[in-house]
């Protein structure tokens, strides 16, 4: 696996630098851009949230038939 890194300012990055030229330009920050940049942040703290919050344990309550057959597909994975 290749750490990349950071690749630069991104798209968010990239509206935001345009949103403030037109704001200087006409005065006004667009709706539908203000919009757009305001979706696509909530987006990507929710994936990043998301992707925070998983856990590779079992749940305490889960079915018992259902754990058994999670921990056999998991051993199996491991071992082969």
């Amino acid at each position: 696996m290749y750490y990349v890194g950071n690749t630069g300012w991104g798209l968010i990055g990239l509206l935001a630098v345009i949103a403030a030229v037109v704001l200087l330009v006409t005065g006004r920050y667009p709706k539908q851009l203000f919009d757009l940049v305001l979706g696509m942040n909530r987006w990507v703290l929710r994936v990043a949230g998301y992707a925070g919050l998983m856990t590779d344990r079992l749940r305490r309550r889960m079915i018992p038939a259902v754990q058994a057959r999670v921990w056999r597909d998991c051993v199996s994975t491991t071992l082969s």
